[in-house]
């Protein structure tokens, strides 16, 4: 009786072992099959986004991990003339109770174009993933943000210009880096400047009351020459700080410090002219400043003087 107690006693053991085993090894499958189909999970994901956003992206997923995505090959808009293209792009996403929401991303090698049209600046279908949805107001994402070799090409009113930035930071407040923008030639019809450059500081300020949002530009502006209204002026720097607002562009400010080289005019000559220019960008040709100025060596008709100050309290360029 005793040895058959312990048969059946083995024998639930080993059902109990082998169930066990089955057990686990189900699990592992069913883990093992989730693992390897987290990258077609992952685009579908990706691609339900874009497409409710309405738009068009390319991409390859390189590597993923807990709440962290690595893509690659990633382009932006129309493959024919894409409005962003990146090497790699790695983005970092958290669980909430409305699902994941993206907090981070970094990207490396990007190249970008974006337009100025009607005092707003448009990044084709970028805008779409930055506003509401469709067509919605210009808005930045809660998002850490590092950018590596990131440049974009601008076609403006007043000429295209290439621009340069790296940096980090929270987009929509807190995002600090340093910028380059070059432009052949920058200006309007009858006042413009050439080869002109800036280099500098960036940092993103936040959303103010009427839904713009800041960025603190500091560093100098050079050219070449400047050209206006019949006046040549040789070398101009101007040492400034600005306030871009983006969304609103016409409200931005300046102030600047002022130094040239020979100024020339039908009427008159002028070895340099040093000074301050200060005030809003405002639209179109209504741009309201404040300018002190004073002109070293003057010639005008036939008289000269050491030295003519200028200020105009505020004068619509």
């Amino acid at each position: 009786m005793e040895a058959s107690g312990e048969r059946m006693t083995d024998a639930r053991r080993t059902r109990g072992r082998r169930v066990a085993v089955s057990v686990s090894v189900l699990g592992l499958a069913a883990v093992t099959g989730l693992w390897l189909s987290r990258v077609p999970i992952a685009t579908g994901v990706i691609d339900r986004h874009l497409a409710a956003k309405g738009v068009r992206a390319r991409y390859h997923i390189d590597d993923l991990g807990l709440g962290r995505q690595r893509l690659t090959k990633v382009v932006i808009g129309d493959p024919r003339h894409p409005d962003l293209v990146a090497d790699w792009v790695e983005t970092v996403t958290d669980m909430g109770l409305s699902g994941p929401r993206l907090v981070a991303i970094h990207a490396g090698h990007v190249r970008a174009r974006g337009r100025h049209v009607d005092g707003r600046l448009t990044l084709g279908e970028i805008d779409r993933l930055l506003s509401g949805g469709g067509g919605g107001a210009f808005t930045l994402p809660a998002i850490d943000v590092a950018l590596d070799d990131a440049r974009m090409r601008i076609e403006t009113p007043y000429g295209d210009a290439g621009l340069a930035l790296t940096g980090h930071g929270r987009l929509d407040g807190g995002f600090a880096g340093r910028f380059a923008l070059i432009a052949g030639r920058l200006g309007t019809a009858d006042c413009a400047g050439r080869r002109v450059s800036v280099a500098g500081t960036v940092r993103s300020t936040g959303r103010d009351r009427r839904g713009g949002y800041g960025l603190d530009l500091d560093g100098p502006v050079r050219a070449a020459s400047l050209a206006c209204a019949g006046t040549s002026i040789a070398a101009p720097r101007l040492a400034t700080t600005a306030t871009l607002v983006l969304g609103r562009l016409g409200d931005s400010t300046l102030r600047a410090e002022v130094a040239t080289g020979a100024i020339v005019h039908p009427q008159a000559r002028a070895a340099a002219l040093s000074g301050t220019v200060s005030g809003r960008l405002g639209t179109g040709s209504d741009h309201r400043m404040t300018l002190r100025l004073a002109a070293r060596d003057l010639a005008a008709l036939g008289t000269r003087a050491g030295r003519l100050s200028l200020e105009i309290g505020r004068a619509h360029v």
